[in-house]
């Protein structure tokens, strides 16, 4: 599958037929102004509807305005300017991964609408492959929520909440055109091409939307005298699709099914000596379906039933192809990952000042793989788990709140094993000249069982000095040894952290707001890939990794975070975050995790309420490569600017330029160097709404 900016035409002439042509020219008029952010209504924290203000879990959100201003194209896009957050690149994948407070992303929990995302190596999610083209906002709370979360929700959660259809008929066009300049590869100037259509429409009963989102590129090389090229060729969309009923009662019924592709390419060599370089082409190519199935009813007691049931199914091809054998495709490899999943709330009021939440979680995934027709050699594992949990929401006089909960999990492999935390919240409104202030603190149990990459998968990389094993793989098949026994490593056990938060918030009269975040995570069975040494592996030209339990850590840290309104027009905000993230067995600094992180945003909106600009700067310290600590990769800045034009109440045009100062990775040196991979990258776009 490859795609060409030939793909956009039919679609731009859609957006452009005869009607939507005569709403363009309609005159510009002054856009509405956007809800206060702490008014809107988020469910991640406490699992139950309250605006954000009065949670007392912290939660932090990004909004549509917000996505729609930086021109976020998918999920990283949408959280490279979070505070806290750290965007790393999923090592030999083409995507990224998230990690929050030092806890690392196979430890942070994606949903969307409350659905989890099914990771797309077996452990970790690829943020790359989730458009925003439906997003209403993004909720982002940090630290253990394996309570109200389960397994998956040691290090926090990210719950992408999307749009509900309005009443009658809409519709949108997004499309933009990018270029890195002379670091483009092929031909176009337009070297990366997007496009994203939504439709809704909502009567009197029934209800549908509709969404597709293409990101497509010819890929971009930091180096073009090697013959390895850096960003891939190829596309990645979506297709998401909602039919929803809502009876006379409120009650609601909906059926979602979603699809997601990828078809990637670059060109990568392994230089022999005597020989010179070997031309390689790394392909791989993704397919995603999922289904879900949800209900919703309120009764007349206020008390409230959620249930849902979502079955997700993910195959990911790789192939490592060397140029000149020709049709012959080497190092092929084929995962597929499946789960189901349903679950089960109801939310009961107790008198006028308490909230009982109670669930039941059902849970099944599997993982199957194969390489190169030997897969008798691959462990095919499964796992399943029966999971149930209450949280008791109690308000204690005019100034506090209790929020108690415990989560029970039986799992098919690891046993049963429970997870308590409580959280507790002071709000008071006649402090500092009648500023709110609110005072949020919590303790929470972290518990994450080994997930069936860690435990069965295998990445082959042997033809560029070294493969990772699951830890219950026992046999390895190399072309020179033979067979090789690898048994005897051990099961894995379950991870288990305890997590401390204390959050302070003031929100003054004009509409600053100041939040500051002090944090501390113990984490104990840490999971991470070690050098095996054994003697089976000594006579191998490649070095072998594999999954173990290696120690006790300690992640701990400040985040502060201050916005205000500078001058009519413009806004300000700027932020910095802290980190110390410590192996107790060694003494010594995990690794990718800088200490330190700066960010800091103008927006500038012109008298006529048009125009607007948008200056985003962020500076990030070194960190650590390797386990010893003997290798740093550079600290780095980027500066991005974005510029928005409202043509017409349904016209915006846009533009904007990425990493304005060209700050970028060594490709000579990419394993130790953590900068950011792309260079300055400038694009133009439009988007037109029929409302």
């Amino acid at each position: 599958m490859r795609y060409s900016p030939l793909t956009l035409l039919p679609f731009c002439m859609l957006a452009l037929s005869e009607t939507a042509f005569a709403q363009l020219t309609e005159s510009p008029v002054s856009k509405s102004p956007s809800p206060d952010k702490l008014e809107t209504v988020v469910v991640t924290g406490t699992r139950t509807e309250r605006e954000l203000r009065d949670v007392p879990v912290r939660t932090e959100v990004i909004s549509r305005v917000e996505l729609e201003t930086i021109h976020a194209r998918n999920l990283v896009e949408a959280l490279r300017y979070h505070p806290g957050v750290h965007l790393n690149k999923i090592h030999g994948k083409s995507g990224y991964e998230i990690a929050m407070q030092g806890v690392g992303a196979d430890r942070v929990l994606i949903l969307i609408d409350g659905r989890p995302v099914s990771p797309s190596t077996g452990s970790t999610v690829d943020l790359s492959q989730l458009s925003v083209s439906e997003i209403d906002h993004i909720e982002v709370v940090k630290g253990a929520a394996s309570a109200l979360y389960g397994s998956s929700a040691m290090g926090g959660v990210v719950n992408i909440i999307t749009r509900n259809p309005e009443p009658g008929l809409s519709y949108s066009t997004t499309v933009d055109v990018g270029s890195w300049g002379d670091k483009n590869l092929g031909g176009s100037e337009a070297a990366a091409r997007h496009i994203a259509l939504s439709g809704d429409y909502k009567g009197d009963a029934w209800y549908t939307s509709l969404s597709y989102d293409l990101r497509d590129s010819d890929g971009f090389d930091l180096d073009p005298d090697t013959y390895t090229t850096t960003g891939d060729e190829g596309g990645k969309w979506n297709l998401d699709l909602e039919l929803g009923y809502q009876f006379d009662d409120g009650t609601r019924l909906s059926y979602k099914p979603a699809r997601y592709e990828e078809d990637l390419s670059r060109l990568t060599g392994e230089f022999l000596p005597g020989t010179g370089v070997i031309k390689k082409t790394k392909t791989e190519v993704v397919e995603k379906q999922t289904h879900s199935l949800n209900f919703d009813k309120t009764f007349a007691s206020e008390s409230a039933l959620s249930v849902y049931f979502v079955t997700e199914k993910l195959d990911d091809q790789t192939a490592l192809d060397v140029n000149a054998t020709g049709d012959v495709v080497e190092g092929q490899r084929h995962a597929t990952l499946n789960f189901d999943k349903f679950e089960l709330q109801f939310n009961q009021p107790i008198g006028e000042r308490q909230i009982l939440t109670t669930g039941l979680v059902l849970f099944n995934n599997e993982l199957e793989q194969t390489r190169e027709g030997r897969s008798e050699t691959l462990p095919q594992l499964n796992h399943e788990n029966i999971e149930a949990f209450v949280q008791h929401d109690i308000f204690i006089g005019e100034h506090w709140e209790l929020l108690p909960g415990i989560r029970f999990q039986d799992d098919s492999d690891f046993g049963a094993h429970t997870a308590a935390k409580v959280n507790a919240m002071y709000f008071n409104d006649t402090w500092f000249d009648s500023s709110e202030v609110r005072i949020r603190m919590g303790i929470g149990q972290g518990y994450r069982v080994p997930d069936l990459k860690e435990r069965g998968y295998i990445f082959d990389h042997s033809s560029i000095g070294y493969i990772v094993l699951g830890s219950e793989v026992d046999q390895w098949q190399d072309e020179q040894a033979g067979n090789i026994d690898l048994s005897g490593a051990g099961v894995l056990a379950p991870e288990e952290s305890l997590s401390y938060q204390l959050g302070l918030e003031i929100i003054g009269a004009g509409g600053s707001r100041l939040d500051i975040s002090l944090y501390r995570n113990e984490i104990s069975n840490l999971i991470d890939s070690l050098l095996y040494e054994g003697d089976e592996v000594s006579a191998l030209t490649y070095s072998v990794y594999r999954y173990t339990n290696i120690a006790e850590a300690r992640t701990q840290g400040l985040d502060i975070s201050y916005s205000a309104s500078l001058l009519s027009g413009l806004d300000g905000d700027v932020s910095y975050s802290y980190l110390d993230a410590i192996d107790d067995n060694t003494g010594l600094k995990l690794t990718s995790r800088p200490d330190h992180q700066i960010q800091a945003g103008l927006a500038w909106s012109l008298p006529d309420d048009r125009t607007s600009l948008t200056l985003r700067a962020k500076w990030q310290s070194e960190e650590y490569v390797d386990a010893d600590n003997d290798i740093e990769s550079p600290a780095w800045h980027s500066l991005d600017l974005k510029f928005n034009f409202q043509y017409s109440t349904r016209l915006k045009l846009f533009a904007g330029i990425d990493n304005l100062t060209d700050e970028h990775q060594d490709p000579a040196a990419a394993d130790q160097d953590h900068r950011p991979e792309e260079g300055r990258f400038l694009y133009v776009g439009l988007q037109f709404k029929n409302n």
